[in-house]
C-alpha cells in the first residue's frame, strides 16, 4: 500500500530545519517536499490491538501505532536522494528525532 506521508514528513522537515539546523551553523535547511516524493510504500504486520484507550487515544476512530526508531530508518529508504544521503539528516533521523519520539509518553 502506498501512504501520502507529506503532512508528517513536513512536520519533520520543519523540526529538523528548526531545532537542528538552527542550532548548528555548520547544517543547511532541507527544503519542503512536494506531494509525489511522500508517498511512501507502507507494509502492515499487526503486532497486537489496543483494546482499551488509556486515555490518550479516543475510543473511536483509526490509530496506527508503530515505533518511532525502526520506522525512522524505514522512512529514509524512501526519501528523495539528497535528504537519505544528507548526512545531517540522516544523524537527526535516526538520533535526535527518534529519542525524542521515543520520550514522549
Amino acid at each position: 500500500m502506498i501512504v501520502p506521508m507529506e503532512q508528517l514528513l513536513d512536520r519533520i522537515i520543519q523540526d529538523f530545519n528548526h531545532n537542528y539546523a538552527g542550532h548548528h551553523s555548520l547544517v543547511t535547511k532541507v527544503k519542503k517536499l512536494n506531494s509525489t516524493e511522500a508517498l511512501i510504500p507502507l507494509t502492515c504486520t499487526i503486532s497486537g490491538f489496543v483494546e482499551n484507550s488509556y486515555g490518550k487515544f479516543p475510543k473511536d476512530g483509526n490509530q496506527i501505532l508503530m515505533e518511532f526508531n525502526p520506522f525512522s530508518a524505514y522512512l529514509l529508504d524512501f526519501l528523495p536522494k539528497e535528504l537519505s544521503e544528507d548526512t545531517y539528516f540522516r544523524k537527526y533521523m535516526l538520533g535526535e528525532l527518534a529519542d525524542q519520539n521515543s520520550q514522549t509518553d
